[in-house]
């Protein structure tokens, strides 16, 4: 097993551990894990720096656009997206409307596992025409993030869809 992926196993293993004795962002007394006001300001700022950017990549497929604020692993899963959906001859343009955090738990400084509610408008175009095949306005996720402070900044290590609302609000 490489170190990364002792790290990332390790990482999943204290999250699951440290949820198991209650609700996420509660302090267990020992100061490792909980809610952190600072590092909660820190993330969502940093979230509502990185989504627009997130929408940009999409929309342009200029993935290089992301490395500020995800790691390579990341941009790769958005690079994979784009290009399918330039496979299936669409664009998507997606504008971030809201962006509540739900749970914010981290630990040991810089590490974070942050449970965001994000409302978007989307819309997928017909690449070359612009002509507008779809249209999901008030579009809700529950979307989960890993996040690692690295130099001092957080950075998105993995991002991932839990729940899609059928209807917007």
């Amino acid at each position: 097993m490489t170190m990364r992926r002792f790290l990332h196993l390790g990482i999943v293993l204290s999250v699951l551990l440290t949820g198991c004795g209650g609700t996420a962002g509660e302090d267990d007394g020992a100061g490792e894990a909980g809610e952190d006001p600072q590092a909660r300001a820190e993330i969502e700022q940093r979230l509502e720096e990185y989504l627009p950017v997130l929408a940009t990549a999409y929309e342009t497929g200029e993935i290089e656009r992301l490395r500020p604020y995800a790691v390579e692993r990341v941009m790769a899963q958005v690079e994979k997206r784009v290009s399918d959906l330039a496979g299936s001859g669409m664009v998507l343009e997606a504008e971030l409307q809201g962006l509540v955090l739900e749970k914010v738990h981290a630990w040991g400084n810089d590490f974070a596992m942050v449970t965001a509610l994000e409302t978007w408008d989307l819309r997928h175009y017909s690449t070359g025409s612009r002509t507008l095949v779809s249209e999901r306005l008030g579009t809700r996720n529950r979307v989960q993030y890993q996040l690692k402070k690295i130099g001092g900044r957080w950075m998105i290590f993995h991002r991932a869809l839990e729940q899609e609302f059928d209807e917007p609000s």
